[in-house]
């Protein structure tokens, strides 16, 4: 991602600096290429203005009045331009400058010498004409305007344009600094514009990622709810026929003395033991699941709790004819949740008591691990086949299913006890020995923690 975000960044400022590298070398070249041709277009209309204001003069006989001289003056100085009027004989009547000598020359030199026709902005009307010449003299070009005024007196015009190649110049070299100012200010500006994206970005990640696993645990849960409706609707199948077919028996009068009765009774209330203890776990189990129970960690004295759970369950296993060995332990106080913690060690013991085999002895164990303890409950008999160690803490998986409907079981004690250790943070655990199976969970010491 890091490097994703890099990569990012660069793209956004080289872009960003290209355009504005782009735009600068656009300027200049335009500056060098089209300047010239605006300028001369501009001069040029400016010359044409002046000729107009002249002329107006002329036709109203103000021209050759002192009280036209401030209009010539200004036009003079404001437009950067020299002009003389002189009669049809040479005679000057009117000169911007004091040597009109200069200003004759290139009159001449105007209309007899060669000049350049081809320029942008050439003009020939009827009554002027505007011409570019080249003086040697000087090295310098300019932009000439002759002709004639409505009283019949000629006009000869000329501004200097020889400074275009100098002022594309400097005004490249200005835009060339004031590019480099626009390009760290770009840089700047890219900068802190691709940080903001790459919030952006992660943020917009962040987000996919999010609804991407809302998804996933949306179609997780869907898929769990189907499976645990059809689970428990198979489940839930054989205890209610049984019920079904023993009531209508009861009902149909086919157990005719008092010990068939009896019977049908004891196997009705069997089935329905039965099914309380599934649906009981099955509403500790959701709300262990979906977090709905929380746990109420406290101070509790292991070795009572121990042998609650043995003697609570003494008559199962005499029924079962199983022995069990819960061997001398130190005094162990433990941080846990006193009821849940009985419910993993009850079912630990009723499956040991159920699944016994051979010498049919279980033993209770707890060993000192420094921090916490490891409770286990071994019991004779047949180790779990390899294929199934995966799977014996999923809902409704049995491994011997005929043995375990024999029993009553349900097929959901280990994932009770699974869901138990996970909201208590603590591991829990199967280990297969060659004479049985050694089932563990482990709990913090409560000493430790202090």
């Amino acid at each position: 991602m890091r490097s994703k975000n890099r990569s990012i960044r660069k793209r956004i400022a080289t872009a960003i600096i290209g355009v504005v590298i782009g735009v600068i070398a656009l300027v200049c070249i335009l500056n060098t290429t089209l300047l010239g041709f605006f300028y001369t277009l501009h001069k040029t209309d400016k010359m044409i203005k002046a000729y107009n204001v002249i002329d107006s003069g002329a036709k109203s006989s103000k021209l050759y009045d002192e009280s036209f001289e401030l209009t010539l003056e200004k036009l003079a100085s404001n437009e950067n331009l020299s002009f003389l009027v002189m009669t049809a004989d040479g005679t000057v009547i009117i000169s911007s400058q004091d040597h009109i000598d200069f200003l004759l020359s290139q009159m001449y030199m105007t209309m007899l010498g060669e000049n350049d026709d081809s320029f942008w902005g050439s003009e020939e009307t009827e009554n002027y004409s505007i011409k570019r010449i080249r003086d040697d003299r000087f090295g310098e070009d300019y932009l000439v305007l002759w002709g004639t005024l409505s009283d019949g007196n000629i006009i000869m015009m000329r501004t200097a344009v020889a400074g275009m190649k100098e002022s594309a110049l400097v005004t490249n070299r200005f835009i060339l600094v004031v590019g480099l100012l626009a390009i760290g200010v770009a840089g700047l500006v890219a900068f802190f514009l691709s940080r903001v994206m790459e919030r952006t970005i992660q943020e917009l990640t962040d987000e996919n990622e999010k609804l991407a696993r809302d998804i996933e645990l949306k179609e997780e849960s869907e898929k769990m709810r189907k499976e645990f409706i059809s689970n428990v609707s198979h489940e839930l199948k054989t205890p209610i026929a049984v019920i079904q077919g023993y009531a209508e028996g009861l009902a149909d009068d086919v157990a005719d003395d008092p010990e068939s009765r009896k019977y049908y009774a004891d196997v009705i209330v069997d089935e329905a033991s039965k099914m309380n203890t599934m649906v009981r776990q099955l509403l500790a189990l959701n709300q262990l699941e979906y977090g709905e129970n929380n746990m109420n960690p406290e101070r509790v004295y292991l070795n009572e709790l121990i042998s609650s759970v043995v003697s609570a369950n003494e008559i199962l296993a005499s029924q079962n004819n199983v022995t069990i060995k819960v061997p001398d332990f130190e005094d162990t106080y433990v941080l846990t949740d006193e009821f849940f913690t009985e419910q993993v060690l009850t079912n630990y013991l009723t499956n040991a008591i159920h699944y016994a085999k051979n010498e049919k002895v279980i033993s209770i164990k707890v060993t000192d691990q420094d921090k916490d303890v490891r409770v286990s409950v071994f019991n004779t008999g047949d180790p779990i086949p390899a294929d199934a160690l995966d799977h014996i803490w999923e809902k409704f998986y049995k491994v011997d299913a005929a043995r375990t409907r024999e029993y009553g079981g349900s097929g959901i004690g280990l994932s009770v006890v699974k869901a138990v250790m996970d909201s208590l943070k603590k591991e829990c655990g199967v280990k297969n020995f060659d004479n049985g199976v050694e089932f563990w969970f482990e709990l913090d010491k409560y000493e430790a923690l202090q």
